[in-house]
């Protein structure tokens, strides 16, 4: 799940936690430790004890003459719990590639510089942060490369997330894994989705026999799965309205599943909207 809303709660009742909470403090990798630390510390930030103030409690009261916002103070945008999960997911993502990428060049815009404690070089490209991603993607998805077997040529390798194909053949797999791992930093694996998606979903409605059928659904299954999936990670980026386009189809689709569950329906490939 991606809220979890078992926790220790501020006096007020409200849990202090995002929507990816579980998933970054469940991992191992070196970036999700990071979202998992910027998380805790929004936590704690909000878990103080009466007299003193949460940070969110008074970041939504009115501020006083001297810029601090007492208890008395109104608030011009209620305390609840929706309120609660949008700041704590919005804090959180400073602890992802993107959102550190994004303080990072904040602090260097106001002459401050972050430097890389192990090394002691500064984090001031780029390329640190792909990696971060790069390694975030490998700890959460099974990324390989799938070899293709020929009588009459060497193997071709093939780059799979979670058992679906995401790349054209080439000569090794090492080569397989990072063209998979690029399709997914990029955000190119949504509209890729959507295309195998939306073939899956058309070969389904014009299956005639109980045998089409099943290996319709079949095809499809790892395919929906992976697009829920990268629909909810925040280290895979969505390109023009392709996030939508995916969350429409991919509704669609379990609509479509659960009416012909009950009661066959004659193809329409035609008139899916994605």
């Amino acid at each position: 799940m991606p809220f979890d809303l078992d926790g220790p709660r501020d006096e007020d009742g409200l849990l202090h936690r995002g929507l990816w909470y579980g998933r970054a403090v469940t991992q191992m990798s070196q970036q999700l430790s990071l979202e998992a630390a910027f998380a805790r510390r929004w936590e704690l930030e909000n878990m103080r004890q009466r007299p003193l103030c949460g940070v969110l409690d008074a970041l939504l009261r009115q501020p006083g003459e001297f810029g601090l916002a007492p208890r008395t103070a109104r608030r011009p945008i209620p305390l609840s719990q929706e309120a609660a999960t949008v700041a704590a997911t919005v804090f959180q993502w400073l602890g992802t590639a993107q959102g550190l990428s994004a303080v990072v060049e904040v602090l260097r815009t106001a002459g401050f510089a972050v430097t890389d404690r192990a090394t002691g070089s500064e984090w001031a490209d780029a390329s640190r942060f792909k990696r971060a991603v790069r390694d975030g993607l490998r700890s959460r998805y099974l990324v390989e490369g799938t070899p293709q077997f020929s009588e009459d040529r060497l193997p071709m390798y093939m780059g799979t997330v979670n058992d679906v194909v995401l790349t054209r053949p080439v000569s090794t797999a090492d080569a397989a894994v990072e063209d998979a791992l690029s399709t997914m930093s990029s955000g190119a694996v949504i509209d890729l989705l959507v295309v195998r998606l939306l073939r899956c979903v058309r070969s389904y409605l014009m299956s005639s026999t109980e045998a089409e059928t099943h290996t319709a659904v079949e095809k499809s299954a790892s395919i929906s799965r992976l697009g829920e999936t990268v629909l909810s990670d925040p280290d895979v980026p969505g390109i023009g309205d392709s996030r939508e386009r995916l969350r429409r189809l991919l509704d669609e689709w379990h609509s479509i599943t659960s009416v012909r569950a009950s009661k066959p329906i004659p193809g329409r490939g035609d008139q899916l909207v994605a």
